[in-house]
């Protein structure tokens, strides 16, 4: 093999390499989406709104937290959660065993028990033991795609 086939097979190799991990990270970014956006439903939407003592809703639902839950490739190998709702990290904190009264900011604000929904913390326990498989399967592609 000469120089110039080894160079064109490393090239090859870099562009796969580039190819695959982007798709696999696209399709990441996809279900992580999706996962959120069901639990999400599951868990905040599903429930009724609570009501006064005169059966009027104390909100209007507006599903701005799930319409704008957005999964981001930030770099070539990472996806992150976002969302442009300034409440959605307090939210998704919100715990029903934090104290009540006033909060500073940081603390963890308290919210009825029914409503606790931690929706990006479980996408991440149940993401996270997948990582080794996929690497595996993008890694057998690129060989595949760039074997002679």
């Amino acid at each position: 093999m000469t120089s110039a086939q080894v160079i064109r097979r490393m090239k090859a190799r870099e562009r796969a390499v580039k190819e695959e991990f982007s798709a696999t990270m696209r399709g990441v970014r996809t279900a992580a989406e999706k996962f959120c956006k069901e639990t999400m439903l599951a868990e905040i939407y599903a429930i009724p709104e609570d009501t006064n003592v005169a059966g009027e809703k104390k909100w209007t639902r507006t599903r701005n937290l799930l319409n704008n839950e957005k999964g981001e490739l930030t770099q070539p190998y990472e996806v992150q959660m976002r969302n442009v709702m300034p409440y959605a990290v307090r939210r998704e904190r919100a715990s029903a065993a934090a104290g009540r009264g006033p909060k500073g900011r940081g603390d963890v604000h308290y919210i009825n028990p029914l409503r606790e929904s931690h929706w990006r913390q479980k996408m991440v326990d149940v993401f996270e033991p997948l990582f080794p498989d996929l690497l595996h399967e993008t890694l057998l592609a690129i060989l595949k795609r760039t074997a002679p």
